[in-house]
């Protein structure tokens, strides 16, 4: 999207399923069976099999399916009764398949002049969508074709080399097909995945009499096809043909889905459906919902996603109004490998900028900038555009290396001009604290993935900024000191993984608009000094959070939850009962347990864990009185 276009206005929802690879927890997901990913996102020569229930999120985004059925009843044994071989050899077994099993067939020509054909012996209905994985074994082009009995076919060649390609499309007899879509698709190890739609266009056809041809051997990428069939007549040799696996056909549908396999019967694949609730934040009537590369969605306090096909979700944004085409179109557009900023005033820059390879910078008004990892510690120097004091797009791209490190925490005057920043490329890793003292960015639809094992303050001091977007962390991060700190618009944290966190100290410090506090995996951390101090609208804290602390640091929990005057007996009672459960002793200096709650809320059921922890050298202290 391109931020001089970006509504002036923060979406009530975002969820970026692209650049997240995570699946928001407020989101309800179900499929009632397992189910491939999209061949598209096939990596390292798997297609494995996600279990019911499980989301198929990828580097393409989360796919959303309708459900569907594999009509051919052997999806991966070619020799059976409902398979009919003229003129070539399957040998099932003969190697590793797409999924990494050694169930792939090999389909070898035998030495006759003919066709070399494997074709499916039991009839289907009037419309068909043919697909199969198919691997080259000394030839190279290979034909789908879908019959209707002697009246007609269609026919497309694929080319299995390079990125594969669909070099032929042709029909005969009555020519009374519709190419609806042929397509190939390359996978890793040398697979590709090739389909063929078609429709017969006769009024009231007969539909018992269409099956398909699955595959020919050709010995040209544009071969002369006999009429007989429109298939290859040529010498066979018995030492060449191709790999093949996962046949599927999918009757009266116009495109193909993800791979479902079958051993004796037909399967169908439940659709998914994604559903969060968010209730009076998605009206369908009156708010505007913005979905990139997917199927539906509808609801009235209920955000759902209904899978219409194969697109993956890339990602979705609900606002609180309706928006312009313009906005729309601008909001939805892809995300490409630059990263957006809108600043103000009439110069930027980031003096301690850091990446370990090079980035460049686009100006947007026709100059660049590159900065080269070569811990000069130069950064980027301030530039002056050449369109005055207004506001400005400025772009970020990767050049080469991993990371980029804004290096905003060192560089607070031009920190202070960001008013908006785009979705991060997913190549690009996030070092450091991307947008410490950005005191006055408003619109933050960064989904990164934050990276480097120190620093902290990712968020510090952005004091309107109303949500913190839902970004991913890599195992490296275990200090999210200050990282939140003064964000004091936000009401609500959304469910990020910590888990690998030790360090937090001050990490929600100040926050006091923030209301309630997710139940997130916070089980390596150990510093938790004065990490919710000041929230002084913080009502609620969730049970279990400690029961997993280990080798907690002095001052651990010194002035955790200081001033914390809404918080109810309940959020009390779930942060001691679950530091009790954790079974740890206080350590040497700094043993202190700081919390500060309503009393109006009750009195906190405390007496147990009060006891355990001073008998183990802690001391509680609960309003300013010690326990």
């Amino acid at each position: 999207m391109t931020l001089s276009d970006f509504p002036n206005e923060l979406p009530a929802v975002t969820l970026d399923f692209l650049n997240s690879r995570q699946l928001d927890p407020r989101i309800n997901f179900s499929r009632a069976s397992a189910a491939s990913p999209d061949s598209s996102a096939m990596v390292d020569g798997e297609v494995m099999l996600f279990d019911p229930n499980v989301p198929r999120l990828s580097s393409t985004g989360l796919l959303i399916e309708e459900n569907r059925t594999n009509s051919c009843i052997f999806s991966e044994n070619f020799t059976g009764t409902n398979w009919s071989n003229l003129y070539i050899t399957p040998t099932p077994n003969a190697t590793t398949a797409p999924d990494g099993t050694n169930t792939a067939s090999s389909l070898m020509e035998t030495a006759d002049d003919d066709q070399h054909r494997l074709a499916y012996a039991t009839q289907l209905s009037t419309i068909n969508c043919t697909s199969i994985f198919v691997k080259p074994n000394g030839r190279e082009n290979v034909a789908i074709e879908i019959l209707y009995g002697g009246n007609g076919w269609m026919t497309a060649v694929y080319n299995l080399t390079g990125n594969g390609a669909v070099t032929q499309v042709s029909q005969g007899g009555n020519n009374a097909y519709t190419e609806l879509d042929s397509s190939i698709i390359p996978l890793s190890n040398g697979w590709y995945r090739l389909s063929l739609t078609t429709r017969y266009d006769v009024v009231s056809p007969n539909p018992n009499q269409q099956y398909p041809i699955l595959l020919s051997t050709c010995t040209s990428s544009t071969p002369t096809l006999d009429s007989f069939y429109g298939t290859e007549f040529f010498p066979g040799d018995p030492t060449k043909g191709v790999y093949i696996w996962g046949a599927q056909f999918e009757l009266e549908k116009s495109f193909p889905t993800s791979y479902i396999p079958t051993s004796g019967s037909t399967a169908t694949r439940a659709a998914d459906v994604a559903e969060m609730p968010v209730a009076g934040a998605y009206n369908v009537n009156e708010y505007t919902i913005i979905n990139q590369d997917f199927g539906a969605a509808g609801g009235s306090d209920t955000l759902t996603i209904v899978g219409t096909g194969e697109t993956p979700v890339k990602r979705t944004a609900v606002y609180n109004s309706y928006l312009t085409q313009e906005q729309t179109n601008a909001v939805a557009g892809e995300i490409d490998d630059w990263w957006e900023w809108r600043v103000l005033g009439s110069t930027f820059g980031l003096s301690t900028a850091e990446t370990d390879g090079q980035v460049t910078v686009d100006w947007g008004d026709g100059t660049t900038f590159t900065l080269i990892g070569d811990n000069s510690g130069n950064g980027i120097p301030d530039h002056t555009f050449d369109n005055g004091s207004g506001y400005h797009t400025i772009k970020f791209k990767l050049d080469s290396g991993t990371y980029f490190e804004t290096g905003s925490n060192g560089d607070a005057t031009n920190a202070a001009k960001v008013t908006a920043v785009g979705p991060c490329p997913s190549s690009m890793l996030i070092s450091g604290g991307p947008f410490s003292q950005c005191i006055n960015m408003e619109v933050c639809d960064a989904t990164f993935v934050r990276t480097g094992s120190s620093g902290g303050m990712d968020f510090r001091f952005n004091n309107k900024l109303k949500n913190i977007p839902f970004f991913t962390t890599s195992p490296s991060v275990t200090s999210y000191g200050d990282s939140f700190r003064d964000c004091e618009l936000i009401t609500s944290f959304p469910s990020i993984d910590l888990s690998n966190g030790t360090n937090f100290t001050r990490c929600w410090a100040d926050c006091s608009s923030l209301e309630s506090f997710p139940a997130i995996d916070l089980s390596a951390g150990n510093n938790f000094y004065d990490a919710w101090g000041d929230c002084t609208n913080l009502v609620t804290f969730p049970a279990n959070m400690f029961d997993n602390l280990s080798s907690p640091v002095n001052k651990c929990f010194t002035i955790a939850w200081s001033n914390c005057n809404s918080l109810n007996a309940a959020g009390v009672e779930n942060i001691l009962n679950s530091i009790d459960n954790s079974g740890q002793s206080a350590p040497s200096s700094g043993p202190d347990i700081t919390i500060d709650y309503n009393t109006s809320s009750g009195t906190p059921n405390i007496t147990t864990a009060v006891t355990n922890l001073k008998s183990r050298g802690w001391t509680i202290t609960l309003n300013g009185v010690l326990q």
